[in-house]
């Protein structure tokens, strides 16, 4: 937008400039009418811009040169916003007119110190001469004009805004309000004069002529940016309070090469475009530069400094609000990119032709307490500002996904298998998020191991937040005999209970134990069931056998003597007849 397009040629000295200071892509030409003399205002009420990148958005209003007698005194500059969009050709198309971008316009006094007066041909050569800096916005030594008071506003549901009753001069447009959802179409002002003097097919002929428009206007374009951010959680290695959770932010950036024979961009280009996190105030421990893990452009990542390629600002709060969009009171921690860092923007973008470059941001929160967490949810957001100079206010673009991640109150209670009434203290529990990680610890008791290796196997990858929690071994203030603390857990997902030691007179239970807590469940007691040990030296504790010694063995043994009596008084009896029998 603050380029001149190629028909635009600043040549003033032989009368037939080919054009002046105009815009890139904007179709310079006339419509409204012109008054003289009259006080400068804005018009909100013009119609639509005609639509298809053929047509003018308006007809020219074409009058004498203003160096001439008679000539107008004043005109009229026109914007109208556009969506930039392309066919299924990848074509660019003028269809869908933008609302809500603002536009400031002021005049320029001098240029070098030399006074400007467009109804002197002088001014005209002078403009001329300084037309490659007003282009690039490298100007330095022009003046704005304080007799005119500086109009703004903003594009009706048209697309459209008019400055009208403007006097004939040197005018910088800026925009300096980014419409919600679009970026900025340019990050610097642009510079049009009033005329525009341009060449104009004649009608019925091919030839052009010189003429000069008293209503010139411009068709600035934004990108449609309102899904070019995203957000979303990774909870696989988290089970609740205390532990860590991760977000990722993936943000567009807001300026495309589209073709490779584009100008290239340049760190200035990106100058404002940052990224940002929306973090619920006391849900996390941390707000600061610690929570960004990692912060990448394409496959570069950048390095945190002042120095470096990006800074974390976390001083902007959002204050919390109520009624239909009722929300939390936030902290953004916002990414912002140093010089070094913009040029790295730049380098992507220009690498990724014809698709934008990527913007990503890797976070780490540790959860607060389970007295904090409770049974609430947490919704975190993200956002980015598109690229704008200095006197631009973009709109914040939040990212449609909000990932939220809800919390129920989790217990354990520790009972005996024989009895389910009968809790027990001092059982051990651990948890953890992935299964596998649950069995290898449970295997590591199995196998006995002890020291580093069992830490490494058990208390590293176990929740850092539930730690090793023991059931309690009585009831007393906030303590129930045989039940753990209560612990606040995400819904929604498995996470797995080891039991690390058993209560005195117990087996450990061996068993990994997954447990899912519904959307729905606001709280969960999981209970685990102890095998007693023998305790008996060594006997079953299945069956009441009977001791060594007791009465019940007397007996069995006084009966098992009498058979055997009764069998040798039998046997010798009947050997006693045969023999007297062989006699």
């Amino acid at each position: 937008m603050n380029k001149f397009t190629k028909q635009c040629v600043a040549a003033v000295a032989s009368l037939a400039m080919a054009g002046t200071l105009c815009v890139a892509g904007a179709v310079v030409a006339g419509s409204s009418a012109w008054a003289d003399q009259t006080t400068p205002s804005v018009d909100k009420t013009v119609t639509a811009g005609k639509t298809g990148l053929s047509n003018d958005s308006q007809t020219g209003d074409y009058k004498k040169a203003p160096w001439l007698t008679g000539a107008p005194t004043s005109g009229t500059i026109t914007v109208y916003k556009w969506k930039d969009e392309t066919d299924n050709s990848s074509n660019q198309l003028k269809k869908t007119p933008v609302k809500g971008a603002g536009f400031t316009i002021t005049k320029i006094k001098s240029i070098g110190g030399t006074d400007l007066d467009l109804t002197k041909y002088d001014s005209w050569t002078n403009i001329a001469k300084n037309v490659d800096a007003l282009n690039k916005n490298t100007i330095t030594n022009a003046t704005a004009d304080n007799t005119f008071t500086a109009l703004s506003g903003d594009t009706n549901d048209n697309g459209v805004i008019r400055f009208t009753n403007l006097p004939l001069g040197l005018y910088k447009i800026q925009e300096t309000k980014v419409p919600k959802g679009y970026s900025a179409a340019e990050t610097k002002p642009f510079y049009m004069t009033l005329p525009m003097i341009q060449q104009v097919t004649k009608s019925g002929s091919t030839d052009k002529e010189t003429k000069y428009n008293y209503a010139p206007f411009v068709d600035p374009k934004n990108v449609d940016i309102s899904k070019s951010v995203k957000k979303e959680k990774n909870t696989t290695n988290t089970v609740g309070a205390g532990d860590t959770i991760n977000y990722t932010i993936t943000s567009n950036l807001d300026k495309v090469k589209k073709t490779a024979q584009d100008q290239a961009l340049t760190a200035d280009d990106f100058k404002g475009y940052s990224v940002f996190d929306l973090a619920p105030d006391n849900y996390f421990t941390a707000y600061d530069h610690t929570v960004v893990s990692t912060v990448k452009v394409g496959t570069t990542e950048l390095d945190y400094g002042t120095n470096k390629d990006y800074t974390v600002d976390n001083n902007d709060k959002v204050a919390a609000t109520s009624g239909a969009d009722a929300d939390v009171a936030r902290t953004k921690i916002k990414i912002v990119f140093t010089e070094s860092g913009r040029g790295k923007l730049a380098a992507a973008a220009n690498a990724s032709v014809g698709t934008a470059a990527k913007v990503t941001v890797d976070l780490n929160f540790t959860l607060a307490a389970s007295t904090v967490l409770l049974k609430n949810s947490i919704t975190n957001k993200a956002g980015n500002i598109p690229s704008h100079q200095d006197g631009s206010t973009p709109s914040e673009n939040i990212s449609e996904d909000k990932p939220k991640v809800d919390f129920a109150t989790f217990k354990i209670k520790k009972v005996s298998s024989k009895d389910e009434n009968e809790a027990l203290g001092g059982a051990k529990f651990r948890l953890f998020a992935v299964k596998a990680k649950a069995e290898a610890c449970t295997n590591a008791i199995k196998e006995g191991k002890n020291g580093n290796e069992l830490n490494t196997a058990c208390v590293t990858p176990s929740s850092a937040g539930f730690s090793e929690k023991e059931t309690a071994s009585e009831t007393k203030d906030t303590k129930v005999k045989g039940e753990t603390e209560a612990y606040s857990v995400k819904r929604g997902e498995e996470f797995y209970v080891v039991e690390t030691s058993a209560p005195t007179g117990y087996i450990r239970n061996p068993n990994v134990l997954s447990v899912k807590l519904n959307d729905n469940e606001s709280e969960k007691t999981l209970s685990v069931e102890n095998l007693p040990d023998s305790g008996n030296d060594g006997k079953s504790w299945l069956f009441n056998l009977p001791k060594t010694g007791a009465a019940g063995v007397i007996i069995f043994a006084l009966i098992g003597l009498g058979l055997v009596g009764s069998g040798m008084f039998v046997f010798l009896k009947n050997r006693k007849k045969e023999e007297e029998q062989a006699a």
